[in-house]
């Protein structure tokens, strides 16, 4: 119950947080409840395989401490890799459902998005030499 209640107001508060990237989307409400409810589903299918992560990285950190064996060093080298590429496939499900919600024209907006966060480095330099002035 209280993960019901967690989630509803965690899913309300990021849905708040939504107003540019809705009005520059042109999203309707149910495509913004849509992708939420697929942002709280994200994080709870990643949530195992991070913990599992974090223990890996926490025995490796164990055992590079002491005297390390490298066969179990190895072994969870690989281990973690195996996860992380799990974590990746799954992210990119997930992103991929996303993006199926989306209108043609409003995937074009992402992908227009997506150049822009590109350079977003770049620019925040440019401000740091003086060459831009920083956004009001």
């Amino acid at each position: 119950m209280y993960r019901l209640f967690l989630s509803l107001v965690m899913g309300s508060a990021l849905y708040a947080q939504m107003p540019d990237l809705k009005a520059i989307l042109n999203l309707s409400d149910p495509q913004v409840l849509t992708l939420v409810q697929l942002q709280q589903q994200k994080a709870l299918a990643l949530q195992p395989l991070l913990q599992q992560l974090q223990q890996h990285q926490q025995m490796l950190q164990q055992s590079l401490e002491s005297n390390p064996d490298p066969a179990t060093v190895g072994q969870l080298v690989i281990e973690m890799t195996v996860i992380t590429r799990q974590v990746e496939q799954a992210a990119s499900n997930f992103q991929q459902q996303a993006f199926s919600i989306l209108q043609p024209d409003q995937r074009t907006q992402v992908q227009s998005l997506g150049n822009v966060l590109r350079l977003q480095s770049a620019a925040q330099q440019a401000v740091a030499l003086g060459l831009l002035s920083p956004p009001k």
